[in-house]
């Protein structure tokens, strides 16, 4: 199956995906202590992608360890840039709204008495909070695109080590796949809670929707068949990489200081997550998780001997 195809498909499936979340609270009643759950969850599968999967194929590439290292420093700061200046991943406040009974938390996540977080949204005058989500909206649709292009980074990058597979770029599409439900929730809460009809939620939902596949397609058209298209997937790789470890941190490590109760639940939701992300490489060749160096290290070994075999014997030549 061709590259393209697959980032098609998948995409497609993302964009329900993100439309589903967008749409998740009149069909389920997403309390608090849900949205802790599931937050777990999706949290421990996208450490475990970017730890288990984008890492180790970024060095089947041609960029080095110290490279990509530094892309995936890169895609760290990128994203953690992004929810400092535009707050992007604020879902479990958001979804806490719906649910301020016994479990209510203030925008910060600490536990706070019941009614405290509609106190602190009082505190904003009604024009700033119309239009509060617009920020998040904006830092969330950037976010999105480079998901885009850890999608087709991932895509690409199983390509060209591997042939005669469905699942090309899988972990990083099931990442993907199961954190947009979150991202288009905190986008709907807040219109909601501005006063946004429920048309303008959906158009909203929509455009963001659509941001994804956007930054697939300009990843594929920008890198593929180019002369450096290998370093360019191998660094897209590892940016993905900090971006999936970033994602997963900013959700989990809250729940060390703000979330004392239910922290055996949540602790074995996370450690499932990192186990189906272990997982999924049973589901790829066993080649793509071989360490390059040795490869590498094994053929110039060979190279070296075979020269000095032929310096040894040169003068044996000369004297015949």
């Amino acid at each position: 199956m061709q590259p393209v195809v697959v980032i098609a498909i998948y995409s497609v499936f993302v964009v329900l995906s993100s439309l589903l979340g967008g749409f998740l609270p009149a069909v389920i009643r997403l309390t608090h202590r849900r949205m802790q759950f599931l937050i777990s969850g999706i949290g421990g599968l996208m450490l475990g992608i970017g730890f288990f999967h984008l890492l180790p194929h970024s060095l089947h590439t041609s960029i080095g360890i110290d490279r990509a290292v530094v892309w995936l420093m890169f895609g760290l700061i990128t994203t953690f840039l992004l929810i400092r200046v535009f707050g992007s991943h604020t879902h479990g406040d958001e979804a806490g709204a719906s649910d301020c009974s016994g479990d209510a938390h203030d925008v910060h996540g600490t536990e706070s008495p019941q009614g405290s977080e509609v106190h602190d949204h009082n505190h904003t005058t009604p024009g700033a909070a119309k239009y509060r989500w617009l920020g998040l909206a904006f830092g969330l649709s950037l976010h999105t695109l480079l998901d885009g292009v850890a999608m087709s980074a991932a895509v690409l990058g199983d390509t060209s080590h591997t042939s005669g597979t469905l699942f090309l770029g899988f972990a990083a599409f099931l990442g993907i796949l199961l954190h947009k439900p979150l991202d288009s929730l905190s986008i709907t809460a807040l219109m909601a809670a501005g006063g946004w009809s429920v048309s303008w939620q959906s158009v909203v939902n929509v455009v963001y929707a659509m941001m994804c596949p956007l930054g697939a397609l300009a990843f594929y058209l920008g890198v593929r068949d180019t002369p450096h298209e290998s370093l360019a997937i191998g660094c897209g790789l590892a940016f993905a990489a900090g971006i999936f470890i970033c994602i997963s941190l900013s959700d989990l490590l809250p729940e060390l200081q703000f979330h004392a109760h239910d922290r055996v639940p949540l602790t074995i939701l996370l450690l499932c997550g990192v186990v189906v992300a272990y997982g999924l490489k049973y589901l790829e060749p066993a080649h793509m998780h071989d360490l390059p160096s040795k490869n590498t290290l094994h053929d110039h070994s060979k190279d070296h001997n075979h020269d000095e075999h032929h310096h040894d014997h040169h003068p044996h030549d000369a004297k015949e």
